[in-house]
């Protein structure tokens, strides 16, 4: 983040929203002081209900920056599947969007009972250098890429997220529409 504190981050391709690395590094900093004020300590576990956005990324690494467990769920979940994870994960705190507030979703799509796993900083960051080598072996640094995974699932939040901004890459996130490709094809 020291490197290139002006190039821009994380971009929200539905509002155009953009934070530079420096930028992210406060707001970081910023939203892990809130969680600690809000009573949030070391291994308290606070789940994170909700869509791609750059809030999303913000809340997950302002979690782990005070080292509380961060655990996610697909905004698609149904209400007895969030009642599980939430029962599972036991979280001190529910971080969600208005929308998500009602009530989940009637189906999720998903065909089976989802497991919690457990992952550990060493786990994202050998993924994020596993997915970034051959990139820098190749000399291509300095890129743009679309986050279409689902950054409540450790692909997207590992591979995606951390992956690509440990390399200063620029992450654009975006809900699952499709017109937002033509629209960074060139970035």
């Amino acid at each position: 983040m020291g490197c290139y504190p002006d190039k821009p981050a994380l971009i929200d391709a539905d509002t155009d929203e953009t934070l530079s690395f420096s930028q992210l590094k406060s707001t970081v900093l910023k939203l892990s002081h809130a969680f600690l004020n809000l009573g949030v300590n070391r291994t308290d576990r606070v789940l994170m209900f909700a869509p791609n956005s750059i809030y999303f990324s913000l809340c997950f690494f302002a979690v782990t920056a005070i080292c509380s467990i961060a655990t996610t769920a697909n905004p698609l979940y149904t209400l007895h599947e969030l009642s599980k994870q939430v029962k599972d994960s036991n979280p001190k705190l529910v971080v969600t969007v208005p929308e998500l507030l009602d009530s989940p979703s009637d189906s999720s799509g998903m065909t089976g009972v989802s497991n919690g796993v457990v992952l550990t900083h060493r786990n994202f960051i050998a993924a994020a250098l596993m997915v970034t080598m051959d990139k820098e072996l190749a000399g291509e640094m300095h890129r743009v890429f679309l986050c279409v995974l689902p950054v409540f699932h450790v692909f997207g939040l590992a591979v995606i997220a951390y992956g690509q901004l440990q390399k200063a890459n620029s992450l654009v996130s975006m809900s699952l529409t499709w017109d937002v490709f033509e629209e960074y094809r060139e970035v």
